[in-house]
């Protein structure tokens, strides 16, 4: 549909096949909402384009456009995210400002990106990873000290980070491979500032390394290095931030146990670090120092790694995984490890996908989720305990947005700003105030 310009080529003609958006250069992220279209481009602008009748197009004005317009008086931000259908209310008005990010990856801790640009998290506290200079694990949120102007937030086990809005990146928790980037080895329970770094758009944790992604589509990462996951070229752990080697066009970066991943520009994939279990999805087993391309993989728009396996959202809204599938969280049917990427049986219409330690979630268009993979603690959602080969609807879940998996817990952020959890919970990481397993969604408290 093109009757409010929203295709950008200059006309309202409809078009059956693709048309390019005219004097456009220099993208780097697109959203499309109902009648308009916005990109990200590289100096940190924003363009948007099509029906403009509530001033949607940002330009000052209410007229519609049919190619891009600038939107006025911004510059320099971290991403752009336009509503989808399935975020407003049930009467149709538009859904207050939720948390932009949710995560919990391979953590015994969760953290929730507040719209006013603070951290809340909850869980697993031994090492100050809940960021509020405390020790003791919480069952309820609980705010991290002194941060501000959030625009992401990323977990790895026993540590945590922030992206900044000014490109910067903080960290707290555990410090023993340098994983929070100071340049120290010391614990830290409030955060610190990575050292030397600007410039990043993305922030993702490992076990024990982070990794963030740079305007430029580099990639930068620091901490534990044994396996060759900071991607470097060495097996050094490094406390401030390295350059991956020979790695351009980044869009997205996310880190695994002991191997990292980068989604390009072009729609592929590149691993490294660790491989066993054919992690790295080049089809062999042999670590890797430097980013490899993962075998016969075009059309993601989306990764993702758990600890020893990985995926990819495509284009078409399936999913695509490699690695590890000891216990089915390849969600391809079977419990054989692959080293190149096998679909994930029945599975259609995903907008994100999030892997576990040992499952994976897909965050569908309707605003469902399905879950497979290791269920032990519920960490599927489905109500059970039994392991899943392949996706399992997550019950009495509706409204999501995004999804994030920890070590034997996953989490939802839905369209409310309210956020549900579900699996083990242990150490509170479900933040209900309790440390009752959950073999369904239940809501975090206190978390407005």
């Amino acid at each position: 549909d093109n009757l409010y310009g929203q295709l950008g080529d200059g006309t309202t003609a409809n078009r059956l096949t693709p048309t390019a958006v005219s004097s456009l250069s220099g993208g780097v992220a697109v959203a499309g909402a109902q009648n308009h279209t916005c990109s990200l481009l590289s100096d940190g602008t924003v363009k948007c384009w099509g029906r403009n009748l509530y001033g949607q197009l940002g330009d000052g004005t209410t007229a519609d456009r049919l190619t891009p317009t600038a939107v006025s008086s911004l510059v320099g931000p971290m991403a752009v995210k336009l509503p989808r259908l399935h975020e407003s209310t049930a009467s149709g008005a538009p859904a207050r400002p939720f948390r932009e990010g949710i995560t919990n990856h391979l953590g015994n801790h969760t953290c929730a990106l507040v719209s006013d640009g603070t951290v809340k998290c909850w869980g697993y506290n031994i090492y100050g990873q809940l960021g509020a200079g405390t020790g003791g694990d919480k069952s309820t949120p609980v705010a991290v000290s002194s941060l501000s102007g959030g625009v992401a937030v990323a977990g790895g086990n026993v540590h945590t980070c922030s992206l900044l809005s000014d490109g910067t990146v903080k960290c707290w928790g555990r410090n023993f491979y340098g994983q929070l980037g100071d340049g120290t080895g010391g614990d830290k329970s409030t955060p610190v500032a990575v050292s030397s770094l600007s410039g990043g758009v993305a922030v993702a944790g490992g076990s024990n390394h982070t990794c963030s992604l740079l305007s430029d589509g580099t990639v930068k990462c620091w901490g534990a290095n044994a396996q060759g996951q900071l991607g470097d070229g060495t097996t050094g752990n490094r406390p401030t931030p390295t350059a991956v080697s020979s790695l351009s066009g980044g869009v997205a970066v996310t880190g695994g146990s002991n191997h990292t991943c980068s989604l390009l520009s072009d729609g592929t994939v590149k691993c490294w670090g660790y491989n066993y279990g054919g992690r790295l999805g080049d089809g062999t087993t042999v670590d890797k120092l430097t980013p490899v391309a993962v075998s016969s993989l075009t059309g993601g728009v989306a990764v993702t790694v758990g600890a020893d396996h990985s995926c990819s959202l495509l284009s078409d809204g399936t999913v695509k995984c490699w690695g590890r599938n000891v216990f089915g969280q390849l969600g391809d049917g079977g419990l054989v490890d692959k080293s190149t990427p096998v679909a994930v049986s029945s599975l259609s219409g995903g907008v994100a996908v999030a892997g576990g330690l040992n499952h994976t979630c897909s965050l569908l268009s309707d605003g469902t989720v399905k879950c497979w993979g290791r269920n032990v603690y519920g960490q599927l959602g489905d109500g059970t305990s039994a392991d899943r080969l392949t996706p399992t609807a997550v019950s009495s879940l509706s409204g999501g947005v995004a999804v994030a998996g920890g070590i034997d817990h996953t989490c939802s952020l839905l369209s409310d700003g309210t956020v549900k959890c579900w699996g083990r919970n242990l150490y509170g990481q479900l933040g209900d105030g309790t440390s009752t397993q959950r073999l369904t969604p239940v809501p975090v408290t206190n978390l407005p």
